[in-house]
């Protein structure tokens, strides 16, 4: 209580949004349902948005890897390992057009595991 006396003295001071009730005009948010942790992955996502998924196969397999030096790959998690070990990630994933190109991953993001 001592620190936030001392913060809203000082000029420029900003409360925190966060921790009021009303945060914004739809309602609190409602929380979101606990997820076992070995159901949660980290997928690398594409500039565009696009993640590396399940939904991934090409003939039967997952496509990584950089133009000339892809590899292939069964198992969507035997290629999230691979991809996982490359400095840039890249896979293979169709366009809006259905045309199949190589994307590099730019992050990794936390998602639920597939069933």
């Amino acid at each position: 209580m001592s620190a936030m006396t001392w913060l809203q003295k000082r000029k420029g001071f900003l409360h925190s949004i966060w921790s009021s009730e009303d945060r914004d005009d739809h309602g609190p948010e409602a929380p979101l349902p606990p997820v076992a942790l070995e159901r949660l992955i980290f997928v690398p996502v594409a500039r565009d948005g696009s993640l590396f998924h399940p939904d991934l196969v090409r003939g039967g397999k997952y496509q990584i890897g950089a133009k000339g030096e892809e590899q292939h790959f069964d198992n969507f998690d035997d290629a999230l390992a691979a991809l996982n070990a490359m400095p840039i990630p890249r896979w293979r994933r169709p366009n809006e057009q259905g045309h199949w190109g190589i994307v590099s991953g730019v992050a990794w993001q936390r998602v639920e595991r597939q069933k």
